[in-house]
């Protein structure tokens, strides 16, 4: 990816400015330089947000980059064209923005826009214009993310000489950001909070196992020990369960004694109901027979206009013939007419176009002349480029002239400097030397203010414990009432099914009785009125009223059940406030409190100490960080010196380079001067007349196919006119030939079916025959009513006949008397059969419970040796995560030493620490240097400035390329470096800049943002931010401002 054009309209301090990233193409490195606060990393924000729709750094949205000073008439757009694989991409966005609305004169929300424009593979131009189409396109053909795009174009070099030496935990969380790695810390997160959960559901196992023990009713409760071992306490419920199911046999038998009574009594009470129903049907269709006899001749009316329906519906094929027809001699008359419009506006056309093709002849000739300039002064053009690219080098060279004469000069300055800086250094540090003394009073106070919050942790989890169980408390007080109305329903659901199927019963049975045989209930042999076989809607089956009575039975279970489990948490509730008071006091005295001292001062006494070790820690940090810096700074000094004293000598001998290379460069200037045209003054002026011919020739040839293609059209269109106005006649002569015969022939079918029928009427009718199925349904609905009632009256009168007046009152009165005796029997057997299954219940959840709870207690060491090994706790302290970046960093560095060793002349490269070390945070990915001048690793922190940049630089564009490679292998040919200069001396300062210089072989676009006032003396080709009051404004420079 190269960028080739910046623009940026009303966004940051930039009112409408554009960066023409050409102008450097041939410099080897540019600078970008300003005051602080002009806008100079704006530049590369506006990057970023053109193709991922955020800024760099990400700590500042898209919609806070809009200018304070752009009013609502203006837009904040950034527009950014670039090359990728020599192919050029134009992408536009605007965020979220709020500007004067289009209709009156109050404001709108713009919602964020974007357009991506470039050409498909076959040359054609394309755009996108949705946001996640455009943001899916940027991503495939760069293969970045967002982070990874700034990683590796963005160099934030004071960052990187931070991970340079920052420890393992640090550079962690860098390389994390790049390489994605969140889903092995994700994986050790999980890992740890599923071996958290298996710790919690075994203890929660073992706690429901207590309370489902407290739950088991006992006849003897004061004999069982809660506290005897499991195993044993099961062999005393099963025991207890064996005498209650000896209980619920006997309530059993007299159970069904009643049943069998109580289901007679409901067949006889259901049977006279039905013949009292049917007494009143035949009532109600005695009444409908006589209003169906009322319509009886509107009917046979309605039947005769059906029959003339039916008659003209089968005239409906002539009928459309008659009318298509008809509509079709006035469609062809206007078609007719309109075919001779449309002859004469053809005719006038073709006029116009011959006349047209007369003159383009005309001009041939000209257009000829125009080709053989062109032809002949194309290849012109880049002798001209050529001439200004040596132009550009001899400005360059001269100015590295006047550098390499300024270097000799500051050789021996920075070596007195150096001399004294170390002196003043090695004084200072002897006041740091007892910091080691106050880190370890500093991990003592720590310890204890850890240990505190834990308690306080503790103490808090069990206050929400008690409030959770309360709540559940109150939630089971509800849910207990609910259960107990849902209870009541089910019994009466029982006893209405019950009686229903005892009434079916005696009709089936006295059906099958024989005459002179006893009856099984009254012994009498003689039955006048038996129970009739009435038809019922929906019988009631014995598994039904089985299953409403084993409901009944399970509702009143859990209305015990609920009970007992409110009566444990209850219990439980009282015995989790006296733990709360003992921890709160035990925490009050270890902070030197009163016993009777609230939560709330409990926690601010926490807070207190834990501020107090903040402020300590930043003090001893502080302390710490200068005692490093001012460490690292003298061995960087003394490591600088002996380069300095050598550094004349490379300067003259460079100066004597530079001299020779100009002198080449004014000679090759001068040859191919000589050959460039008189007549135009540079490549761009004669570029411009080469198009301005080659526009005309081209435009001359367009018009002429163009005109061609025209005067083929219209003799085309012409002759389909006229073809048009021979078939329409014939056209015309068939249809009124076919509209005649229709006529004539439905006049025929009229005086067939009825004297009195004509056209007028058989039209008439036709409009009605959308009602023909409805009178149709009107005479059929009408004849099934009257069969179906007579059909009605027939059987109901065939039910009644021969049957006894029924005696309802005294029947249902019995079947009450009765239901008494089942209710009371019902409610002992009830509360036998609930204990029965709450204990037979409870006998097998605590057999599994138990069963599991052994097993979860294997399972959970093993969690345990699992969760240690991948979180790094371990011998080598080395979770998953870390061990993953290990081997990122090992590529890292492996690309990073090729070209460290190229920059240092093969004296330094990185390797990686091996050893353990004390904590976690200093293993795994520590750094070191293994210097090759003195055959030993040294600590990073020994380099001295320039050595540090180089480093730091070698290590960030490896970073950037391992990156790039994960990836897709995807090619940036732009680096932007971002401060990190500011802390360099001048000698360290050329270090870095002839570091950078070095890296322009890679044909890559460098340059660097910095505020840095020794670098624009430094670096010729520079871009100038400006500011003036808020507004910021782009200079350009290619020489040193005299």
């Amino acid at each position: 990816m190269k960028p080739i054009k910046l623009r940026m309209q009303n966004f940051g301090p930039y009112v409408d400015e554009t960066v023409d990233f050409g102008d450097f193409f041939d410099a080897p490195v540019f600078l970008i330089s300003g005051k602080t606060g002009t806008g100079k990393t704006t530049i590369f924000d506006a990057m970023c947000f053109a193709l991922f729709g955020r800024t760099s750094g990400g700590e500042r949205d898209a919609e806070e980059m809009r200018s304070d000073f752009a009013s609502d008439q203006e837009l904040t757009e950034v527009s950014f064209i670039f090359e990728d694989h020599k192919k050029s991409y134009q992408i536009t966005r605007s965020p979220k923005q709020t500007v004067a609305s289009r209709r009156g004169n109050g404001q709108t929300v713009r919602a964020a826009k974007v357009s991506l424009i470039y050409q498909d593979p076959t040359g054609e131009k394309r755009e996108i214009d949705k946001i996640n189409q455009a943001n899916q396109f940027i991503n495939n053909l760069l293969n970045l993310t967002a982070e990874q795009f700034s990683q590796i174009v963005l160099l934030p070099q004071g960052q990187f000489r931070n991970f340079l030496a920052a420890d393992s935990n640090d550079k962690e969380t860098v390389l994390r950001e790049l390489f994605g790695t969140e889903f092995y810390q994700r994986f050790v997160e999980n890992i740890k909070d599923r071996t958290k959960e298996r710790r919690n559901a075994a203890k929660q196992q073992l706690d429901h196992l207590h309370d489902l023990q407290k739950v088991a009713n006992f006849d003897e409760p004061e004999k069982v020990d809660p506290e005897q071992p499991v195993l044993d306490w099961l062999d005393l419920l099963a025991a207890q369960l064996k005498l209650q199911n000896e209980q619920l046999n006997k309530y059993k038998a007299e159970n069904d004694v009643n049943e069998r009574k109580k289901t007679q009594l409901d067949r006889l009470y259901q049977a006279q109901q039905s013949l009292l129903a049917d007494q009143q049907k035949l009532v109600q269709y005695q009444q409908e027979a006589k209003k169906l006899q009322e319509k009886e001749a509107e009917i046979t009316k309605l039947k005769k206009h059906v029959q003339d329906l039916e008659w003209a519906d089968q005239q409906q094929g002539t009928l459309k013939d008659l009318t298509d027809s008809a509509a079709q001699q006035i469609k062809l008359k206007a078609e007719q007419e309109n075919g001779k419009q449309r002859q004469g506006e053809l005719k006038s056309a073709l006029a116009e176009i011959e006349q047209k093709q007369s003159m383009i002849k005309a001009n041939e000739p000209q257009i000829l002349a125009f080709q053989g300039k062109v032809e002949r002064l194309k290849d012109k053009v880049n002798l001209y480029q050529e001439v200004e690219r040596l132009h550009q080098q001899q400005r360059r060279i001269a100015t590295q002239v006047k550098l390499a004469q300024e270097k000799v000069a500051n050789a021996q300055k920075e070596l007195t400097e150096s001399k004294q800086k170390q002196q003043e250094l090695t004084k200072k540090l002897e006041t740091y030397a007892d910091l080691h003394q106050q880190a370890l009073q500093l991990q003592e106070q720590k310890q204890r203010v850890h240990n505190f919050e834990q308690h306080l942790q503790e103490l808090q989890q069990s206050i929400y414990k008690k409030e959770q169980t309360t709540q559940q408390i109150a939630d089971l007080k509800k849910e207990l009432t609910e259960l107990r109305l849902a209870a009541k329903a089910a019994q009466d659901k029982y006893n209405e099914m019950d009686s229903q199927y005892a009434a079916d019963q005696i009709v089936l049975l006295a059906a099958r009785l024989k005459p002179g045989t006893p009856c099984p209930l009254c012994g009498s042999t003689e039955h006048p009125h038996p129970a009739a076989n009435v038809a019922v809607a929906k019988p009631v089956t014995k598994q039904q009223v089985q299953t409403a009575q084993k409901e009944a039975q399970q509702a009143a279970a859990a209305v015990n059940t609920k009970w007992g489990t409110l009566e444990a948490r209850s219990n439980y509730v009282d015995q989790q406030s006296k733990e709360i008071q003992t921890q709160q006091e035990k925490l009050a005295d270890n902070l030197s409190l009163a016993a009777d001292s609230s939560l709330d001062k409990v926690v601010q006494a926490i807070e207190e100490k834990r501020k107090q070790l903040e402020q300590d820690g930043q003090k001893q940090e502080k302390r710490q960080a200068e005692n490093d810096a001012m460490t690292t700074q003298l061995a960087s000094l003394q490591v600088e010196q002996p380069q300095i004293e050598t550094k004349g000598k490379a300067a003259a001998e460079k100066y004597t380079q530079l001299q020779i290379t100009k002198e080449k460069l004014q000679t090759e200037c001068e040859q191919k001067q000589a050959q460039l045209p008189p007549e135009y003054a540079s490549s761009r002026e004669l570029k411009s007349q080469l198009d301005s011919w080659q526009e005309k020739i081209s435009a001359h040839q367009h018009e002429k196919e163009q005109v061609q293609q025209q005067l083929s059209s219209l003799n085309e269109q012409l002759a389909g006119v006229e073809s048009g106005f021979r078939e329409r006649a014939k056209q015309q002569a068939e249809a009124i030939e076919k509209h005649e015969n229709a006529r004539q022939k439905l006049v025929q079918a009229c005086l067939a079916y009825n004297e009195q029928m004509d056209l007028r009427k058989l039209t008439a009718l036709n409009s009605e025959l959308s009602t023909l199925s409805q009178l149709r349904d009107q005479i059929q609905g009408y004849q099934q009513e009257v069969t179906i009632n007579q059909t009605t009256q027939k059987q109901l009168k065939q039910r009644i006949a021969g049957q006894p007046q029924p005696q309802i009152a005294e029947t249902k009165k019995e079947i009450q008397q009765l239901q008494v005796k089942q209710d009371e029997l019902f409610q002992k057997r009830s509360l036998v059969n609930h204990r029965f299954n709450q204990n037979k219940e409870t006998y097998q959840h605590v057999s599994e419970i138990w069963q599991q709870y052994q097993n979860e207690l294997e399972q959970d060491q093993q969690w345990n040796q699992l969760a240690d090994v991948v979180s790094g706790k371990g011998k080598l302290k080395l979770n998953i995560e870390r061990y993953v970046l290990q081997s990122y960093f090992k590529q890292v560095l492996e690309v990073a030493n090729q070209r460290f060793a190229e920059l240092t002349g093969g004296r330094y490269s990185f390797c990686l620490d091996k050893k353990t070390g004390s904590y976690a945070s200093n293993t795994g990915l520590e750094l070191d240097i293994y210097d090759d001048n003195a055959g030993k690793i040294r600590s990073v922190h020994t380099l001295s400035g320039g050595e540090s940049f180089i480093a730091a630089l070698c290590l960030a564009l490896a970073l950037g390329e391992v990156v790039s490679a994960q990836a897709g292998g995807v090619s940036v040919e732009a680096l932007f470096v971002d401060e990190g200069f500011g802390s360099l001396d001048t000698d360290s300062l050329q270090v870095a800049l002839d570091a950078l210089r070095a890296i322009e072989g890679e044909n890559r676009l460098i340059g660097i943002i910095s505020h840095v006032t020794e670098l624009r003396t430094e670096i010729p080709d520079q871009l100038h931010v400006l500011s003036d009051n808020g507004r910021s404004v782009i200079k350009y420079e290619h020489e040193f401002e005299q």
